[in-house]
């Protein structure tokens, strides 16, 4: 929920508006003291008083710059966004459901698991009297039992050297 940091970052620009304005008014201010202070129409203590008046507004624009960096930060951590493009292909949560936050994707609670099917990877046994006819970078076509009228082509990306026993095959 970022309603409370938008609120922050709404006040953090008109604190911002504000300290400029002050700094304008303060640095204009400071200017005519130096040039009255160069002819001794004012006391020099006051005119320096002036110039300390516009390095605090200075400073505090500085301040208030950083303050709304500092919620900006925690605004983009309210929003979730994928590191990659792809389809959510599993979603272990619910609404609602608490999750814990980490700086790593380790440490944190797994929101989603991303896939990108464009392409695929499929791993599967062949029996021996096949693997024979196999090459690397052949060209296959597959089927798959649940789209039987979906074809789709890929080739042979890697052979095991060592046979996997599967049904005593």
């Amino acid at each position: 929920d970022d309603r409370d940091l938008l609120t922050e970052k709404s006040s953090a620009e008109t604190e911002i508006e504000g300290a400029k304005l002050l700094l304008q008014k303060a640095a204009l201010a400071a200017e005519r003291s130096q040039q009255l202070a160069k002819s001794d129409l004012i006391a020099k203590q006051d005119a320096d008083n002036l110039q300390l008046d516009a390095d605090i507004a200075k400073n505090n624009l500085e301040k208030a710059v950083k303050k709304l960096q500092t919620v900006q930060d925690k605004l983009s951590k309210t929003r979730i966004c994928a590191p990659i493009g792809g389809s959510v292909i599993a979603l272990p949560i619910v609404g609602g459901q608490v999750v814990i936050g980490g700086p790593t994707a380790a440490s944190g609670t797994l929101l989603m698991t991303l896939a990108n099917l464009s392409e695929m990877l499929i791993s599967t046994h062949m029996n021996q009297m096949d693997v024979t006819r196999m090459k690397e970078n052949q060209p296959v076509s597959v089927t798959l039992d649940a789209f039987e009228q979906m074809k789709l082509s890929g080739k042979i990306f890697f052979i095991a050297p060592m046979a996997t026993i599967k049904n005593n095959i």
